[in-house]
């Protein structure tokens, strides 16, 4: 009899620690899903070279070709993005900086970083052609995920740090995305951000207008309880009551065996 208690005993201690575990996971889930949003941006793409040099106040004015210099290139491009009260978050696209230029020609850039520099390099030979009229106040609009990831300045005694978008899409923005964005026909001045982009939200584009053919990735957030604002997942309300429940019976069970 005692051998019995005991053994039950022994299930009921698994039993709860899998509960634990269980709950445990959904709720790393939740987290992580809140510091992985989803997101559209529209804003001029940069390096953080020039956006802490001569083009900090207006991000736009950075040319395509200034954007394929050495120091550039590897000074690790991102996009600015224009702000309700007028300034500009910069992020930096994912992947690893270019740690070199070899013939002109970036070399070890990775991922969003490598997206970046191939798009400026095309839109630099459109240019070149005679097929693009101009090589700044280029907007574009990107999509992809905002994570928790951030990436100091490349620029000595910089302690800039910001924010990193994994890039799903790169393309060129639509006139109604761009429409709040300086075109450099006219003179403006612009107010710039504070150095830490930790913390700041982001500024989302939605449009409904027609967009340039762009390569469609499915968002990770399809599918799931995500809260409009944040895009963070929730743990469905019946998980909850479920796990409760079982987690109440079973300490029940556990006090009627002991007594018993």
């Amino acid at each position: 009899m005692l051998t019995t208690k005991k053994n039950t005993a022994n299930i009921l201690v698994y039993l709860i620690v899998f509960i634990f575990l269980f709950t445990g996971t959904l709720t790393f889930g939740t987290l992580k899903a809140k510091a992985d949003t989803s997101v559209t941006l529209t804003g001029f793409l940069i390096d953080e070279h020039c956006l802490k040099g001569t083009n900090a106040a207006d991000p736009g004015a950075d040319t395509l070709g200034c954007k394929l210099m050495k120091g550039c290139i590897k000074g690790g491009y991102g996009i600015a993005v224009k702000q309700p009260d007028g300034s500009y978050q910069f992020y930096y696209a994912d992947g690893n900086f270019f740690t070199d230029v070899t013939n002109g020609v970036g070399v070890g850039g990775t991922g969003g970083q490598k997206t970046v520099y191939d798009f400026v390099t095309a839109q630099k030979a459109k240019f070149d052609a005679g097929t693009l009229s101009k090589q700044n106040y280029l907007p574009v609009t990107v999509t992809g995920t905002l994570t928790d990831e951030t990436k100091p300045s490349t620029q000595s005694g910089n302690i800039a740090v910001y924010r990193v978008i994994q890039l799903s899409t790169l393309r060129d923005a639509t006139a109604q995305e761009a429409e709040a964005l300086p075109t450099g026909q006219t003179e403006t001045t612009i107010q710039t951000t504070a150095a830490t982009t930790i913390t700041t939200s982001q500024s989302v584009t939605t449009t409904q207008s027609t967009k340039p053919a762009e390569t469609t990735i499915p968002s990770e957030t399809q599918g799931r309880h995500d809260d409009p604002e944040t895009g963070a997942r929730s743990i469905p309300p019946g998980w909850l009551i479920l796990t409760a429940f079982v987690l109440i019976g079973v300490v029940a069970f556990a006090y009627r065996v002991k007594t018993n």
